[in-house]
């Protein structure tokens, strides 16, 4: 979640304690981001979740550290200049197809699809 680091400044440290509930609901959108695409790379991510890219990153190590995506080689995307790169790319885990279930029956929103065989592990 939103940290900050030992030294950081007060104000940094009040920051981060109201950024927490915001953080909370971006890392539960990139989990549902990635279930639609698979395989996705942190531009990709920020503009299916219309969340700044700078939000996103610090969420995807939160999420490896969790064990519910991994990282899965690079992949050709728009960066966020529109330039074509090859970037990083990320997927879910067997937990983190768990967790999009999780959020589904806590959501269900109706445009959701889940899907009923996710891939197998390599």
């Amino acid at each position: 979640m939103a940290r900050a680091r030992r030294d950081d400044p007060s104000s940094s440290h009040e920051a981060a304690e109201r950024f927490k509930h915001i953080a909370h609901r971006v890392r539960d959108e990139v989990v549902l981001s990635l279930s639609r695409y698979r395989r996705a790379t942190t531009p990709e991510i920020s503009r299916d979740c219309t969340v700044d890219k700078w939000s996103i990153s610090p969420r995807m190590v939160e999420l490896e550290y969790d064990g519910l995506v991994k990282r899965s080689g690079r992949k050709a995307c728009l960066n966020s200049s529109n330039n074509i790169r090859e970037l990083g790319a990320w997927e879910l885990t067997p937990a983190g197809w768990a967790e999009v279930v999780r959020l589904s029956r806590k959501r269900n929103p109706p445009e959701l699809k889940l899907i009923e065989n996710p891939p197998e592990e390599a």
